[in-house]
């Protein structure tokens, strides 16, 4: 006995099978590139190290900042920098663990709903 849709269904799960790449294609080195980490402030030293601290301040990106605060010698402001860094970093966190629980509570109402 023939059954046309099974013959479609194996089709499609075999044109499927194919099309998904398996794990010996997948790459065996990753390179990640960031803008910001470009500008590097170990090889500045003195008022060229603080402008820079200052400006990654003004940008918001506060762990460029403390590299450069320590570069100039200024370990204060670094640590200070770093706290406003690990702040927010904090919030951050905070913010997407909220919208996952959020997530997950309407995935949860969801599936009440189509058991009912």
């Amino acid at each position: 006995m023939f059954f046309p849709k099974t013959l479609r269904a194996l089709i499609g799960i075999a044109a499927l099978a194919m099309a998904v790449p398996s794990f010996a294609d997948a790459p065996t080195e990753v390179t990640i590139t960031a803008s910001r980490a470009s500008i590097r402030c170990a090889g500045h030293k003195g008022d060229e190290a603080r402008q820079m601290a200052e400006q990654a301040t003004r940008d918001g990106a506060h762990r460029k900042a403390a590299e450069c605060f320590r570069a100039a010698g200024d370990a204060n402001r670094a640590d200070r920098a770093l706290v406003r860094a690990s702040a927010d970093s904090s919030a951050t966190v905070s913010r997407q663990a909220a919208a996952d629980i959020e997530t997950a509570k309407a995935q949860a109402r969801r599936i009440r709903e189509a058991f009912h």
